[in-house]
């Protein structure tokens, strides 16, 4: 505790002294009240439940958020996935970038299920 800390604290001391002279405190209650001052340790913060509510839902909608954003992805990159190796040659360039070759592997596919089509006829 410093000086200014114990200075404090007596004129606190007296200031209550004078005070329980002139009304009759119950017996205690200046011990209880100094006990109450001397505590200088704050307190930690605590979310109330409104708060602590607002961030569940913040939490809630970036989740969703998330899986709107991620499912389709998935689900896109699990479909190309079976043509992993998959390749397309123009104007003499490899190329085997499936997101960039997936228009061309549809339209060979719909060509080859026309042909097929065609073969049954």
């Amino acid at each position: 505790m410093s000086k200014n800390d114990r200075h404090n604290d007596a004129a606190l001391r007296m200031a209550l002294q004078r005070e329980q002279s002139r009304i009759r405190l119950p017996e205690g209650l200046t011990e209880k009240v100094m006990e109450k001052t001397q505590q200088t340790q704050p307190r930690p913060a605590q979310l109330g439940r409104g708060e602590a509510a607002r961030w569940f839902l913040a939490l809630a909608a970036l989740l969703v958020l998330g899986l709107f954003i991620l499912v389709p992805r998935l689900r896109e990159s699990r479909s190309l996935a079976v043509y992993e190796g998959s390749y397309v040659i123009e104007n003499g360039q490899r190329q085997d970038d499936l997101q960039l070759i997936k228009s061309d592997i549809s339209e060979a596919l719909s060509m080859a299920d026309q042909a097929e089509l065609l073969s049954r006829e």
